[in-house]
């Protein structure tokens, strides 16, 4: 039996979506993008503060394609579930461990003719890859 492994977040894409590899089974694209969670809450002295939370966020197939379409501070509510991989830190040679949001469904916000209209992106009936050869390129 499964286990539950869903989450939901909701913040502003920080960089374009790019591709970053290729399912060796059907060709399917991988775009990673990252989204900023920002919360605001009251200091000590009553000022405002802001805590911001970077979380990246990859998707593949039908899903990995309409994304490509979103832009850099794009408000996105991004469904899915977590996924734990590791990678090797050219510097140090170490393996570094690394959470990602395996994206099932995704709402952002698109401006057409000057208004803001909501867009629903899913990946529906869309086969997942579930062991997919990834490659992260490290900038």
């Amino acid at each position: 039996m499964n286990q539950l492994n869903s989450v939901v977040i909701e913040g502003n894409v920080c960089q374009e979506p790019k591709v970053v590899a290729t399912s060796q089974y059907n060709n399917d694209k991988l775009v990673v993008f990252s989204l900023a969670n920002h919360r605001y809450y009251k200091g000590k002295s009553g000022e405002r503060k802001e805590d911001t939370t970077f979380i990246d966020v990859q998707c593949w197939g039908f899903l990995a394609e309409k994304c490509l379409d979103i832009s850099k501070g794009t408000l996105s509510r991004v469904s899915g579930r977590l996924r734990m991989f590791s990678y090797t830190d050219r510097n140090t040679g170490k393996k570094v461990p690394k959470i990602v949001i395996s994206a099932e469904h995704i709402d952002y916000l698109k401006k057409v003719n000057g208004s803001e209209e909501e867009v629903t992106l899913d990946a529906g009936a869309v086969n997942m890859v579930e062991e997919p050869i990834v490659i992260y390129t490290e900038e």
